[in-house]
């Protein structure tokens, strides 16, 4: 037997009314709501919790708890044998949320689209410095442009994302840079097409 929650104890209380505990569904049965579970009600005692007396338990599934939410559920000490004082638990609240995949949205219908916004700020330093983020880099073998740690992340990231993006086109933004608008420099801006 594998223990997916455990509430904080309650004292001094008869009729004790426990903290809502919330865990995923896959923690708590593997996914199957008609699976068996067991809630066990046992006494606290701070000075040995490995060792702790079962008032008594008893056995249900997500699936009925949820179909069945005012039923209160007998304590028993073993099977078939009730706990003394005819002890039983109810739940105040249970529910069980849905939340589809990733999978799930995109088969319903939902778009995926990336969008990619380049830092020009200064902070990255002059782009024909070695040491820049922004560094225009040439192979010495063949003269070929050598892709900065910028055009590498875009491309790791675009490249999953563009099986998934509805129209396989992404838009790029620049921010802190001195765009040009009709081959003349503007002020500084904080959000600007890097297409023009």
């Amino acid at each position: 037997m594998v223990t997916v929650g455990k509430t904080e104890p309650v004292f001094d209380d008869l009729n004790p009314c426990f903290e809502k505990i919330k865990n995923k569904m896959h923690v708590i049965c593997n996914g199957d709501k008609h699976a068996l579970l067991r809630f066990t009600v046992k006494k606290h005692d701070p000075n040995d919790e490995s060792n702790l007396k079962v008032y008594g338990y008893f056995v249900s599934s997500a699936y009925f708890i949820d179909k069945n939410p005012t039923h209160k559920y007998k304590l028993y000490s073993k099977p078939g044998k009730e706990s003394k004082g005819g002890m039983f638990i109810s739940f105040k609240q249970f529910s069980i949320v849905e939340q589809p995949s990733f999978a799930e949205y995109l088969k319903s219908g939902w778009h995926i689209n990336m969008s990619v916004a380049i830092d020009y700020t200064s902070s990255n330093g002059d782009p024909s410095d070695p040491s820049s983020l922004h560094f225009l880099n040439y192979d010495e073998n063949n003269g070929n442009r050598v892709p900065n740690q910028y055009e590498l992340a875009m491309r790791a990231v675009g490249s999953i994302m563009e099986s998934y993006a509805s129209k396989k086109r992404f838009s790029g933004f620049g921010f802190g840079g001195i765009p040009l608008k009709n081959g003349e420099q503007t002020g500084c801006s904080h959000c600007f097409n890097i297409n023009g």
